[in-house]
């Protein structure tokens, strides 16, 4: 059944609404100088329950008030004698000498750099209060969490929080495809070589690593394929490492910039399966179909690579959702959290809230972020796929079963193939290779995959909330079969064909 919607209107020097939904969780909406700037919960974080492993030594964010922050410039910031740090905030200056503060910049100073349509978008950046944040490295080596506490007693600042460290949803099993895994299977279609072993798109019952599959436990895309196959409009930004954008497999369909790091993006292996699924070139006589990987001819969504572990570019993660949202990026592809449960860093919800406002390029009026639901194997809280602005989507087998290693929860929104899934890869040597891969990280392309089908079937006739709903609505339910986590890996397992009539 689906959750009804508490709506509260109000208003409070100008124009606010905030959304209340019975699970607690809420939304505001407000006008700040002709941009609507919409953001989700922010439960508090005891930074104090946590142990010094979950933080960047060294580093800590702050966000000034806005007053403060019209005299702030950190082109203007200098080093006393004592080599502390010199803002000319009287009070923060002085703690700066206490636990030797001796450098900072804001959040945005790298982005600036970067070329791109997001250069055009200042002001409504400034709307969203980005140029207040700000962050600091220091080389006191004491209790962080004193200086955190120290730094919020002043009036000068709004949030100060430690850098989390965040950590890639690592795959659980890779091994490669045969070479000739595909040369004697009957005709199907597309033509990839390896189409046939893509029990994910199509389960005719293929054994993988000796489970038999049961037909019918996929995404369903194949009819999904007689509507739409793609469309390059539609742009899927890849929060991973860096897509390997010269894959025989890839190239055709990536999206022309690359991302912020263009051909300077280091090629990884997690990222590159990840980008397959949703769009490999299909049709082309090799590897593997992409979800929305078009006919053959180029046609497919577009992937951008936003690479948030090795990226030369400097971007913090909040900065990477505003360069995806500001240069066209419809659909946000995430494989990362935190290293527990129930944390997160507010600048990162903040850039995901500014994605989902202002993301959609030409295809969408907003975008729609995806995460993977983790490997923990647990019904504990992972944020950011834990957060309301996410769409978190646990992993399956081929038989409609949780994957062992998913993790679990009811805030999970839906389910997808995550065991054993042939996609893109890197070979030994940096070479072009085909892998299958098991992971949640894995299973969330399947939704990105089918969103960007969506969207190439109806470009901007849908709304984020619309599309979310419709792929929810129309998800296969597999709970009788996963008894024991019924209602906790969500709604359903995805199916293409019928999100498309949906």
């Amino acid at each position: 059944m689906k959750k009804l919607l508490h709506i509260t209107l109000f208003v409070l020097f100008g124009f606010s609404i905030v959304i209340s939904r019975v699970s607690g969780q809420s939304q505001t909406i407000h006008e700040t100088g002709g941009y609507k700037i919409i953001t989700g919960e922010r439960p508090p974080v005891d930074f104090h329950q946590l142990s010094s492993k979950n933080w960047e030594p060294g580093i800590f964010i702050v966000k000034f008030n806005e007053e403060q922050v019209k005299n702030l410039d950190d082109a203007s910031f200098t080093n006393g004698k004592d080599g502390a740090l010199v803002t000319g905030i009287e009070a923060f200056d002085l703690l700066s000498i206490q636990f030797k503060v001796t450098a900072g910049q804001s959040v945005l100073s790298g982005l600036y750099q970067v070329p791109g349509k997001h250069n055009d978008f200042k002001e409504r950046h400034k709307a969203w209060g980005f140029h207040q944040w700000f962050v600091f490295t220091m080389e006191y080596e004491g209790d962080l969490l004193q200086l955190i506490d120290a730094y919020k007693g002043l009036e000068s600042v709004e949030l100060v929080e430690p850098q989390l460290k965040i950590r890639r949803i690592e795959p659980v099993g890779r091994q490669p495809i045969p070479k000739d895994g595909g040369q004697n299977s009957p005709k199907w279609t597309p033509d990839d070589v390896f189409y046939n072993l893509q029990w994910n798109l199509e389960n005719t019952g293929q054994t993988v690593f000796g489970m038999p599959g049961t037909p019918g436990s996929d995404v369903n895309v194949k009819p999904a394929w007689d509507i739409t196959k793609g469309l390059p409009d539609v742009v899927v930004a890849i929060f991973d490492g860096g897509i390997k954008y010269d894959h025989v497999d890839l190239a055709g369909n990536r999206w022309p910039e690359i991302g912020p790091d263009g051909i300077f993006t280091v090629a990884d292996d997690h990222a590159t399966s990840v980008a397959g699924i949703i769009s490999a070139v299909s049709n082309n006589g090799a590897g593997v179909a992409g979800i929305a990987g078009g006919s053959g001819l180029g046609n497919g969504a577009r992937l951008m690579s936003l690479d948030i572990y090795a990226g030369l570019h400097g971007l913090s993660t909040m900065e990477l959702y505003m360069y995806a949202a500001d240069n066209g990026a419809a659909i946000s592809q995430n494989s990362w959290g935190y290293v527990d449960p129930d944390v997160y860093n507010t600048d990162d919800l903040y850039g995901i809230d500014y994605f989902n406002a202002n993301g959609g390029g030409d295809v969408m009026d907003g975008g729609i972020t995806f995460f993977a639901a983790g490997n923990d194997g647990d019904g504990q809280n992972w944020y950011p796929g834990y957060y309301s602005g996410t769409v978190a989507v646990a992993g399956t087998d081929n038989n409609d079963r949780r994957a062992y290693f998913s993790s679990y929860g009811a805030y999970v929104g839906l389910s997808a193939p995550g065991l054993n899934v042939p996609s893109t890869g890197i070979a030994t040597g940096g070479a072009d290779g085909y892998f299958y891969n098991s992971g949640t990280s894995f299973s969330s392309p399947h939704a990105s995959g089918v969103a960007a089908l969506m969207l190439a079937m109806a470009p901007g006739k849908l709304s984020p909330q619309q599309l979310r709903e419709i792929m929810k609505a129309t998800a296969d339910d597999i709970d009788y079969l996963n008894p024991d986590v019924a209602g906790q890996i969500g709604v359903g397992r995805i199916n293409a064909v019928a999100a498309l009539q949906g």
